[in-house]
């Protein structure tokens, strides 16, 4: 089953315009994630809203969750 990523450049430097990812599992449509100069926020398919998170925020959970494996 391959996983493939979908995204969306925004035409101009990004600031208030989100760059969107589409996570696809196979054939199903896992999620959107959407990036923006302050935010991350992931929406699932049937829902509108999702969770929201800061940069700082992620940063944190980077660094408490190390990813094993080869760099």
């Amino acid at each position: 089953m391959a996983n493939r990523i979908l995204f969306k450049p925004p035409e101009r430097e990004l600031e208030r315009a989100d760059v969107e990812f589409k996570v696809w599992i196979g054939d199903k449509l896992k999620g959107t994630l959407h990036v923006s100069k302050g935010t991350l926020v992931w929406r699932s398919p049937k829902k509108r809203d999702g969770g929201q998170r800061t940069w700082a925020e992620l940063i944190e959970f980077m660094r408490e969750s190390p990813v094993r494996g080869k760099p």
